[in-house]
């Protein structure tokens, strides 16, 4: 049954409970993903990586996830996949 019980209340269209977890993890994936932004270069480096490889890969980055994204979502889209 999708019925929530009397008092309580859905968040997002969700449970309580499953919104609390997606935004939980939405928050460890920016922390990881802001300390890995820090010290990546740092960490190319220490491997041999020219500023010049380190800059080229660290600006592709957005680029394929601006393409891919939208991909993605025509995929599930088509497929009716959510």
């Amino acid at each position: 049954d999708d019925e929530v019980e009397e008092g309580h209340r859905l968040v997002d269209g969700m449970d309580p409970g499953t919104s609390l977890l997606l935004k939980s993890l939405y928050f460890l994936d920016a922390l990881a993903a802001s300390a890995w932004g820090r010290f990546g270069t740092v960490y190319y480096n220490a491997h041999g990586l020219t500023p010049q490889q380190i800059g080229l890969m660290l600006g592709l980055m957005p680029a394929i996830r601006a393409v891919s994204q939208p991909l993605w979502g025509y995929t599930a889209d088509r497929w009716n996949c959510r």
